[in-house]
C-alpha cells in the first residue's frame, strides 16, 4: 500500500479505506482512525498545492515567459523546476 501512496494511485484516505477492504478483508467505518493508523506508521498521502480560485493559467504562462527572458537569469533557473 505505501508504494501505490508513493506513486500517487492512492492519495484520499477514503482510498486507503477501500485497498485494505478490498486487498485484506480489513474493515474501517470512517476514516478517522485510518488517519491515526498511517500518522503511526509515518506514512504521509501525497497532496497537491493549493490554487488561487482567480488563477489564469494564461497570465501565469505569460509572467513566466516574461521572467525566464530576463537578462541575466542563471541557466538551471530556465530549465524549469527540479524533480523533486
Amino acid at each position: 500500500m505505501e508504494e501505490k501512496i508513493k506513486a500517487g494511485q492512492i492519495s484520499r484516505l477514503e482510498e486507503v479505506r477501500v485497498f485494505l477492504e478490498e486487498h485484506f478483508g480489513i474493515h474501517y467505518e470512517g476514516v478517522s482512525g485510518l488517519s491515526r493508523l498511517l500518522k503511526r506508521h509515518q506514512i504521509k498521502l501525497k497532496t497537491g498545492r493549493r490554487r488561487n480560485r482567480e488563477a489564469s493559467e494564461e497570465e501565469q504562462a505569460a509572467f513566466k515567459k516574461v521572467i525566464m527572458a530576463l537578462p541575466g537569469r542563471p541557466e538551471a533557473m530556465k530549465m524549469g523546476p527540479s524533480p523533486r
